[in-house]
């Protein structure tokens, strides 16, 4: 491609894609790398430099002004959430197949009538022969098991037929059926005893064009390496599309590599 005078007024359109890069040995494992995802709403580059001036008691202006600490890093905002880059930014455990605690539970709502409590998919399991169904009503009385015809109060758990029932004294009533039972697929993120705090090498690809939109560029941002910081996972809510942010700080690079990279490249003329 003939050399094209870069635009010094771009601008960017799309908020772009990342990818992490765990460092294995000291050298960053592409085979073991994260590329995003999910819904991304903002990437955005930051810096922060702290200075300290070097004092003339002959003038009312600093000799000189050092740099003492540079932090450079990006503020990544995404709408999704992602369990297996939650676990890589922790660096916790993400287990799966039969690495997972395949045990789950559920809390189901019941009105006591005539029908009984269906708990086909959701059987109680056992732990130390305690059968794990709880039971408890909106007044925070807890209901207690039973192998015989229930009484107010009780329930029976079915172990052939995989149902609850209770007396007909406490018709009416709603209840809480909190169940332990055997989940499948089940995916497990664990956290160690001892939390240690994962390094990546980020990359950032973008799309920008001049301010005029006649030319498009591709950009290449890369830290070489950096931590994460001041995660804050979005809300558990009935409202969709709520926000998952991080902070990725730079870190000393390696020997012989910057600290940050920044790559543009003319692709094409818009018509």
């Amino acid at each position: 491609m003939a050399n094209t005078t870069l635009s010094q007024e771009l601008i960017y359109k799309k908020a772009g894609t990342f990818i992490l890069i765990p460092y294995t040995n000291g050298v960053p494992d592409k085979s073991k790398q994260y590329v995003e995802a999910g819904v991304v709403d903002t990437i955005r580059k930051t810096k922060a430099t702290t200075t300290v001036d070097m004092n003339d008691g002959n003038d009312i202006y600093p000799a000189h002004t050092y740099v003492t600490n540079e932090v450079v890093g990006y503020d990544i905002t995404l709408n999704t959430y992602s369990p297996k880059l939650d676990a890589m930014l922790h660096g916790y455990a993400y287990l799966t197949g039969t690495d997972a605690d395949n045990s789950m539970e559920t809390i189901v709502k019941h009105n006591i009538g005539t029908d009984a409590l269906d708990l086909t998919d959701t059987p109680p399991i056992s732990v130390d022969d305690v059968l794990q169904i709880f039971v408890s009503d909106h007044d925070g009385t807890v209901f207690t098991s039973t192998t015989s015809d229930p009484s107010a109060g009780q329930f029976k758990f079915d172990t052939s037929a995989k149902t609850v029932t209770f007396a007909s004294a406490d018709a009416g009533k709603e209840v809480l059926v909190d169940v332990i039972y055997q989940g499948t697929d089940v995916v497990q993120i664990q956290a160690p005893e001892t939390p240690t705090l994962p390094v990546f090498q980020v990359v950032i690809l973008g799309d920008v064009c001049s301010a005029n939109e006649s030319q498009q560029y591709r950009t290449v941002s890369t830290i070489d390496r950096v931590s994460v910081a001041n995660v804050t996972l979005p809300n558990q809510s009935n409202q969709p599309g709520g926000a998952w942010t991080f902070s990725l700080n730079a870190k000393k690079p390696r020997s012989g590599h910057k600290a940050h990279d920044l790559k543009i490249e003319p692709i094409g003329e818009t018509d």
